[in-house]
């Protein structure tokens, strides 16, 4: 059994990232906004048998490329509507980015184990497969960006005889990119490219072998769908695009939960992002990091220090543009992990060849080591306390909200807030496991602790994420199921002091009408052309927008200091932490059904 899993480790590393990556990935429901609004977009798109404009709430939604839409739309065709289905593309464009990267990287270094380290690193980083795992824009993203770079790469290390293709292959994905999640990709890509190339004295020689005005053909080709749809639609496109998702999205915090991220560490929450988002790997990839760096602005001869240090420009270039954009996520940062990864690779090449079992920057090795771990540690055991013994000022704070929000706390805490504890355990054994093999100076199982580290937290996130999000859909989800099965052509149904996109789904509705009540953040973000709900003051102002024609429902959360009642509006049945209200038709239509 050794013998085999010596002989196929790489098949056998590819069958355990396959499973990890695709395994029950249906089973979580679909998050808001973000999985909603795309699994809608899709539904609609497939619903009109409309494959170039995506629709929204059955009106043209134009906040992001079409790349991702096409690939759902794919997979849903094929296997039917599921949250499987619609989750799929996003895992197999995981799954290729270990793949293509393995593939890439032996071409680069020529070293089938070092190109497994990194590929592991890679592929069991917490963040990176927990976004896989769902139907979000930047897996796709993350995998162009990674082969632009890594095939442009290529191109500068081979000679003119068989350079061009690998500029070609390299500006095709740079296209991807932009058509993945717009100018995104090309604004960290180019930047780092030329930083790369003035230190490798290498500029104009590459200027002139990528043959620009082939490469912007080959660009335009790829992203056919923009002059398309600009063609259609004009200046509502370049509004909606550019101006709203693009311009506005750099200069202010959006919606939703952004707000909260936006003023969550300021400059530094990608830096506390990366730090825990890819323990146990961050302490190495720090090491590679400051190691491609330490020539300063001398060129470098190797490969290996060549691509640490395209790595270390482009991770430098992307945390900085990201960090400077007000609106911040955690997973806006995850194009830097695979170069990340090739610089964990690079650190042990560094440990490997060297005397005497020299850590190269080890003071800083140390310190990353242990204060990465030590926080998980901290969060793990302290964490579960801290909502236990603060749930009822947490419920209560999110209850009285009167800014639509995607979620409505349920009534009681999570049964497995224990799973938490895991973490500060499997971080503890980590720590023990490492100086034990440190101490012995045996190099390959301090790489397999990290690894199989990775491993470990990896399952965790993906529970503890399958926990979270099945905690709180699961009485939307309820709700939605009772009220489907009520529901009629003709029925009406609207939504107020929530944003929940997967209704339509779980709803099976391409139309849900959106009300929010006239705070000032609701009126702010109407005002700047962010939402497209309609204010209200009190549910006496949705009265004459109600009609009694039609059986009329109106999703709320419960605990909101209103009164649930006005003259066409009552309360039909209350589904903590939801409430259902309807006019006269919806609550006769709601009654007949039951009888």
């Amino acid at each position: 059994m050794y013998n085999f899993l010596k002989k196929n480790i790489f098949l056998v590393f590819i069958i355990s990232v396959a499973l990890m990556y695709l395994l029950f990935i249906g089973a979580t429901p679909l998050f808001d906004r973000d999985e909603g609004y795309y699994v809608s977009v899709v539904m609609n798109m497939l619903n009109n048998h409309n494959y170039l404009l995506p629709i929204y709430n059955n009106e043209y939604w134009l906040e992001k490329p079409i790349l991702l839409y096409w690939l759902i739309q794919t997979s849903t065709l094929l296997l039917g509507k599921s949250i499987f289905a619609f989750r799929l593309p996003a895992a197999c464009c995981g799954v290729l980015l270990i793949l293509s990267m393995n593939f890439l990287l032996r071409k680069i270094i020529k070293d089938k184990t070092l190109s497994l380290i990194i590929c592991a690193s890679i592929a069991f980083m917490p963040l990176l497969i927990v976004i896989s795992r769902t139907t979000m824009i930047d897996i796709p993203l993350v995998l162009s960006t990674t082969l632009t770079l890594l095939c442009f790469f290529i191109a500068t290390e081979r000679d003119k005889s068989c350079d061009r293709k690998w500029y070609y292959f390299s500006w095709f994905f740079l296209g991807l990119s932009f058509l993945a999640k717009g100018p995104v990709g090309v604004a960290i890509i180019l930047p780092a490219m030329f930083i790369y190339l003035l230190i490798q004295r290498r500029f104009w020689h590459v200027f002139f072998r990528a043959n620009i005005p082939v490469g912007i053909l080959i660009f335009c080709f790829v992203n056919f769908w923009y002059f398309i749809v600009f063609w259609k639609l004009g200046y509502k496109f370049w509004n909606d695009f550019f101006i709203q998702q693009i311009f506005n999205r750099s200069s202010k915090s959006l919606v939703g939960g952004t707000a909260i991220f936006a003023n969550l560490g300021g400059a530094f929450f990608y830096i506390a992002t990366i730090l825990l988002t890819t323990i146990p790997f961050i302490a190495p990839a720090v090491s590679g990091f400051l190691l491609a760096l330490n020539k300063g602005l001398e060129s470098r001869e190797s490969t290996w220090d060549k691509l640490a240090l395209l790595s270390a420009v482009f991770s430098i270039i992307t945390i900085i543009i990201f960090s400077l954009s007000a609106t911040k996520l955690p997973y806006y940062i995850l194009p830097i992990y695979p170069f990340l990864g090739i610089l964990v690779g690079y650190f042990w090449l560094n440990v490997k060849t060297s005397n005497n079992f020299f850590i190269p920057y080890k003071s800083v090795f140390w310190t990353i080591f242990y204060l990465s771990s030590l926080l998980i540690i901290v969060v793990s055991f302290v964490a579960p306390f801290a909502i236990y013994f603060g749930w009822d000022s947490i419920s209560n704070a999110v209850s009285q909200d009167f800014n639509p929000t995607e979620y409505a706390l349920p009534a009681t805490l999570p049964n497995y807030l224990w799973i938490l504890f895991l973490l500060g355990i499997v971080s503890i054994l980590v720590i023990f496991l490492f100086k034990y093999f440190y101490r012995r100076k045996n190099i390959n199982f301090m790489i397999l602790t990290t690894i199989v580290g990775g491993f470990l937290y990896s399952l965790l996130a993906i529970l503890i994420f399958f926990i979270s999000i099945s905690w709180l859909q699961t009485p939307a989800i309820n709700m939605a199921t009772e009220l489907k099965s009520k529901l009629t052509k003709n029925s009406v149904v609207s939504e107020l002091a929530i944003m929940k996109p997967s209704l339509h789904y779980y709803l099976n509705t391409d139309k849900i009408n959106d009300y929010a009540f006239a705070t000032e953040y609701a009126k702010s973000n109407k005002a700047q052309g962010i939402e497209n709900y309609t204010i209200i003051n009190n549910l006496n102002e949705l009265d004459a927008k109600v009609s009694n024609k039609y059986p009329h429902y109106l999703i709320t959360r419960d605990g909101l200091d209103i009164d649930y009642k006005s003259k066409n509006i009552s309360v039909i049945k209350n589904l903590h932490p939801y409430i259902i209200l309807g006019n006269n038709k919806a609550k006769q239509q709601w009654k007949n059904h039951n009888s």
